[in-house]
């Protein structure tokens, strides 16, 4: 399997905004090159990101303090070649909050406390963070609020 995620280099200037249950904030934050559960392998755009408190996923019966989707369209010239209708992948990473310690530098960046505008440069506070190789899992779903479409690898 593979999971190759790129993030953008620059800031990105976009704005934040309480959607339900979820902060969503719009960007082409990443390029993600991932295989599906058959084994091809597709390439993405990002589209927006959702920040969930507490996560929506579990991994082993756990729940987390913090769930960040990274929601992601099918790149146009993988489409005409897709052997598949799911046009859709989302990256999540899921972590703990340490309430003893200052603010999670992600979370600062995001600004979650003061939703509107804002510039976001995820290489340095999320990207170079993560642990290499990234362990990960995938599975096929859906999308997790309404209408639920069927859409996401």
């Amino acid at each position: 399997m593979v999971m190759d995620i790129t993030w953008a280099d620059t800031p990105i200037s976009t704005t934040s905004t309480m959607d339900g249950n979820a902060i969503t904030i719009p960007g082409a934050f990443t390029t993600l090159f991932a295989t599906d559960v058959n084994g091809d392998l597709y390439g993405y755009t990002s589209t927006h990101l959702q920040i969930h408190a507490p996560s929506e996923h579990h991994i082993e019966g756990d729940s987390f303090d913090v769930e960040f989707q990274i929601y992601h369209e099918m790149n146009p010239e993988f489409v005409a070649k897709a052997k598949t209708s799911r046009r859709k992948a989302v990256v999540s990473i899921m972590f703990n909050v340490d309430s003893s310690a200052s603010a999670h530098p992600l979370l600062e960046a995001l600004q979650v406390d003061n939703l509107g505008a804002l510039d976001i440069e995820l290489a340095s506070t999320l990207g170079s963070k993560l642990p290499s190789p990234v362990a990960y899992y995938t599975y096929e779903g859906s999308e997790t609020y309404p209408p639920c479409e069927e859409t996401y690898n």
